[in-house]
């Protein structure tokens, strides 16, 4: 891919130099190409990896030409690569509205549909593929998971036979359907399916965690903290065998939405605010979260560059009295709390998952005046996590300490017990030290940077 990549720009550059000498026409200061030159330019540097370039490339041939397909298929695709579901749904609906029939676009749609937790809507293009392309096993895959998201299982596992049935060993359809007859508690069926994977790819850290988690939830917890023991360390089982007692207490369905998409929270009854509470008490904790995803990792940086391009363009034009600039549109990430967390099934390609620095409060107010705040005991702290015991949370301090010492080896913890439902009782993980927002955004930031969830709350003294 790299020689690629770097055949492709000795040749680009080599177009640019030809255009200089005899005398570019140039649009908002850049060369002018057609949209089917940026196109084959954009899909060079996807294929290399290059996302940020790809991007802009096929933003700029949609805003050229917006009725060109093949520009609007790429930018969608390249939105889905990035995990910007909120873009990449907009641009496949925008698509269906100049080819309602286009194949790849409801492909994509059902996709992102399912990632959103959308299952109903998402069946209605889904079906539409698979009577056109029965032999496209990437269909069945995807179908599959929004039936098991809709609790109808039988649906599901049938559908996932009929991809296996064009491509025997895939490792993702052996773990869906594994995990569909696990969440249905059919037991049995699913240990074999996903003692399978675990075999086929005994590397795939998702596949192992799936295996242990259905031999918990299938009683055999002796056999699961056998397995887990190979690559995980006695405080990390500890935190996921909460997760997994509170999958056993779920609806299927909302199993199926707990392991396929990450959710954390089913809220029976209450206000907003007990649900946001939710988010932050069911089995969320940071040891139970995936590695930040590269993809929306690369996201982020492709948005905070354009960000910094945009101010210096504009700062230009208003240093040098230009006139305006255009700045190309910026893909949105879907910031459903629920969905942010990691996902242990496996969609193909897998959900983007990453942990995120969040805020809670009422931050206008605050700002307005800091000293009034801190007067009435409310002030900003890094939470960490909430436990089910004191202990579980002293220990993730100490492991969090040994993983970061470089930024939590001056503070110290905080524990508060809270009881969201006035029943069962939890404990939040803070640091203890700092009281502000400015240093709790810094400190949140360096530990999101070792890979290490936190939010930060406006919350009391």
């Amino acid at each position: 891919m790299k020689v690629t990549a770097l055949v492709f720009l000795a040749g680009f550059s080599l177009i640019l130099s030809g255009c200089a000498a005899s005398g570019p026409k140039r649009v908002d200061g850049e060369l002018a190409f057609s949209p089917e030159s940026l196109v084959t330019m954009a899909e060079s540097f996807a294929q290399a990896g290059d996302y940020g370039n790809a991007l802009r490339l096929y933003q700029r041939a949609v805003s050229e030409n917006p009725e060109h397909l093949g520009a609007r298929s790429g930018l969608a695709k390249t939105y889905q690569s990035l995990g910007a579901v909120d873009a990449a749904i907009a641009m496949y609906r925008s698509i269906l509205q100049q080819d309602p029939q286009n194949p790849e676009a409801m492909l994509g749609l059902g996709q992102m549909l399912v990632m959103k937790n959308e299952p109903e809507e998402a069946l209605e293009y889904l079906k539409q593929v698979s009577a056109r392309s029965p032999g496209n096993y990437r269909v069945y895959n995807i179908l599959g998971l929004a039936y098991d998201l809709l609790g109808q299982h039988e649906k599901a596992q049938l559908t996932y036979g009929k991809g296996l049935a064009i491509v025997p060993d895939n490792i993702s359809l052996l773990n869906n359907l594994g995990l569909s007859f696990t969440i249905q508690g059919q037991y049995a069926p699913g240990l074999r399916l996903l003692s399978k994977a675990v075999t086929q790819e005994p590397g795939n850290m998702k596949a192992r965690e799936n295996l242990v988690m259905a031999y918990v939830l299938s009683g055999e917890e002796n056999q699961a903290r056998n397995m887990a023991a190979s690559f995980m360390d006695e405080e990390q089982l500890a935190l996921k065998m909460q997760r997994y007692a509170w999958l056993k207490e779920l609806e299927s369905n909302q199993r199926a939405q707990a392991i396929f998409l990450g959710k954390t929270y089913f809220p029976k009854s209450g206000t907003e605010h007990e649900e946001a509470e939710r988010v932050t008490t069911a089995m969320s904790s940071p040891a139970t979260q995936e590695p930040v995803d590269p993809k929306k990792k690369r996201l982020r940086e492709i948005l905070a560059e354009e960000g910094r391009e945009k101010s210096l363009m504009q700062g230009q034009a208003t240093e040098n009295n230009t006139g305006s600039v255009s700045a190309a549109p910026v893909a949105q990430t879907n910031r459903s709390p629920a969905e942010d967390n990691a996902s242990s099934g496996n969609l193909e390609p897998d959900i983007p998952a990453h942990n995120k620095v969040a805020e809670a409060g009422n931050e206008e107010t605050d700002e307005s005046n800091p000293v009034a705040s801190k007067k009435r005991g409310k002030v900003y702290r890094v939470q960490i996590g909430s436990f089910i015991s004191e202990e579980m949370a002293r220990a993730e301090w100490r492991r969090l300490v040994k993983n970061a010492a470089a930024t939590l080896k001056e503070y110290t913890p905080l524990i508060r017990a809270f009881s969201p439902d006035g029943e069962k009782q939890f404990y939040r993980l803070f640091v203890h030290e700092i009281e502000d927002r400015p240093l709790a955004r810094e400190v949140c930031q360096r530990l999101e940077e070792r890979k290490i969830g936190c939010l930060v709350i406006f919350t009391e003294r």
